[in-house]
């Protein structure tokens, strides 16, 4: 007797009862997501995108735990509107409704009422070419909608955008068209009246910063102490010249709308990992470390191993274990049980850089880094997120042919 397999394959089986329930338990297995059977610290492929996205594209868990993939980089190195959602019980991609516009290098958070905020990015302009945009929208799960919401005070790209108290939104820094090019405003999004309201600006102009809400107070800052409540670190970034890295960090008071510098950090650092550890520290690690006044192509010498974290009821930074190699490009997420994950990236490779699919895990006990099962592909500009489940969903990137539509899961 022969079974057809989901996959199409004809499974050859006996005839009698035990070759009958061989058959069946192998059908059955068959319908289980392979990712489903890995074994932890590895990476199972799953189902491809349904396009190429190189970079610069946002990924977002939805309520009831799909994924929303917007926008990013195509094969062509153009931005693009499309949009589509991955479903981990299946392991399939499914099409979206697109934006109302391409967008890359933009921010995207998932509201307290389910819907997910866009904002800025690089767009096509109506000549063919490309520049930032203040302009944000909202994707609602429910409706399967784009629609347009209020649009910012300035033109950003690579800015930061957090989720604070009472579902507001802070927009932190980023690039735009014009000089000085990098913005050391900030301003806040209130979705009960869809509109963007300036903030009081940073001490630094940043952008490929990293920006993180710390949940309660006080933080500690030259001998003086921020009232107790939800603050927001920022940390490094680049400069004006979009060539000179930052060591330093702020710390914005929603309360008092003010931001106040607090203790620099060892190495200057942009793009690089953060993460709110779970007893309230702040870890930074990685990322492109660029000579102060020179604009050199990033190569192995332009990278940090270096980690380090900030401990917020004092307001100083302690030395951690160093990565592997050092390490730029990086993308992260932070396990349920309080690990951090990294994978991909570029590393150090002779006098170059080179893509890579190794990755590592911190350990928030130790203070330490450790090496778990590598990427099945070396990726650079891909997005992670945290499945429902617990497991780590890698998708798109550059590969080491161009830009990629294949995604696979990491078991922790």
């Amino acid at each position: 007797m022969q079974i057809t397999a989901p996959d199409g394959q004809l499974t050859q089986t006996r005839t009698d009862r035990r070759g009958r329930r061989s058959a069946l338990l192998v059908a059955a297995l068959a319908l289980v997501p392979s990712t489903a059977l890995a074994e932890p610290g590895t990476w199972t492929p799953t189902g491809s995108m349904l396009m190429e996205r190189g970079q610069s594209f946002s990924a977002t868990l939805l309520p009831g735990g799909r994924v929303l993939v917007a926008g990013g980089v195509n094969g062509d190195g153009r931005s693009i509107e499309d949009a589509e959602i991955f479903n981990p019980s299946t392991g399939t991609w499914a099409p979206a409704p697109p934006m109302n516009r391409p967008r890359s290098r933009h921010t995207a958070v998932l509201l307290p009422n389910g819907r997910v905020l866009v904002a800025g990015g690089v767009t096509v302009t109506p000549d063919g070419g490309e520049a930032a945009t203040r302009t944000a929208e909202l994707f609602d799960p429910a409706s399967r909608t784009w629609v347009e919401t209020g649009s910012m005070s300035a033109d950003r790209y690579h800015h930061t955008a957090t989720l604070m108290t009472g579902g507001r939104v802070v927009i932190v820094g980023g690039a735009g068209n014009a000089a000085p090019f990098v913005h050391k405003t900030a301003e806040i999004y209130d979705p009960s009246t869809g509109r963007f309201q300036p903030i009081a600006p940073l001490t630094k102009h940043r952008f490929l910063h990293r920006a993180i809400k710390v949940p309660d107070g006080p933080v500690l800052y030259r001998g003086i102490k921020i009232p107790d409540g939800p603050v927001l670190i920022v940390t490094g970034g680049d400069f004006p010249s979009h060539c000179d890295s930052l060591r330093t960090a702020e710390v914005y008071d929603p309360v008092a709308d003010a931001w106040s510098p607090i203790a620099s950090m060892s190495d200057a650092r942009s793009a690089h990992v953060d993460a709110l550890l779970p007893d309230g520290r702040v870890l930074v690690a990685g990322g492109w470390s660029l000579p102060v006044g020179t604009c050199p192509v990033a190569g192995p010498t332009s990278m940090t191993a270096s980690s380090q974290v900030l401990d917020a009821t004092t307001g100083q930074w302690q030395a951690a274990g160093s990565l592997g190699s050092p390490r730029g490009a990086i993308a992260n997420v932070q396990l349920s049980d309080g690990r951090v994950l990294i994978a991909g990236g570029r590393v150090p490779d002779g006098d170059r850089t080179a893509r890579t699919a190794t990755a590592e895990l911190f350990d928030p006990g130790t203070l330490s880094w450790s090496p778990t099962g590598s990427m099945r592909t070396p990726r650079v500009g891909h997005a992670m997120v945290v499945l429902a489940d617990g497991r780590v969903l890698a998708a798109g990137g550059f590969g080491p042919a161009g830009a990629l539509a294949s995604a696979e899961i990491y078991t922790p």
